[in-house]
């Protein structure tokens, strides 16, 4: 079956950064698909701690994480990730200890309401250093992948992150 060869190894031949989202809320993983997908990036959701652990193996270019994922939690991931040479973004509830933990991870810890523009500032600079990693020849041209809004004005993606 030749179109099924060709899907399993559509992932690899791609030059987009694969970014690992780990969302055990719909609301969320469905906001962060769309905003990673406007990014230029090829998202893989995970609803659980165990379902992320499989997929951090395989080495995506950036993992962003919520941080209550049941009996584990977002810096069990990060700190998996940190171990394999993936940045890491938690996006969880203001909350100074987390933010000093995830910060001693070296992750980006984002909290609060969040606007599509503050999550694509986060992950931009991710985003443009696995771009000049995989496309070398690219570095000199600089891209932007912040999301422009509709004919509205209002973002293409309704904000779970806002009440």
């Amino acid at each position: 079956m030749p179109w099924a060869v060709f899907l399993a190894g559509a992932g690899s031949m791609s030059s987009k950064p694969s970014v690992l989202v780990v969302a055990p809320t719909a609301r969320i993983a469905a906001t962060a698909f769309a905003w990673v997908t406007d990014a230029g990036c090829i998202p893989v959701i995970a609803a659980s701690f165990a379902a992320a652990k499989q997929h951090i193996d395989e080495h995506p270019s950036l993992l962003i994480s919520e941080v209550r994922l049941g009996e584990y939690n977002g810096l069990h991931l990060a700190l998996r990730a940190q171990v394999r040479g993936v940045p890491a973004v938690l996006i969880g509830e203001p909350d100074s200890v987390l933010e000093r933990e995830a910060t001693q991870l070296g992750a980006v810890y984002l909290a609060g309401a969040l606007e599509p523009q503050d999550f694509l500032s986060a992950i931009q600079p991710t985003i443009d250093a696995a771009l000049a990693a995989e496309r070398p020849w690219a570095a000199e041209t600089p891209v932007s992948f912040m999301s422009s809004p509709d004919a509205t004005g209002s973002p293409r993606h309704p904000n779970p992150f806002r009440s």
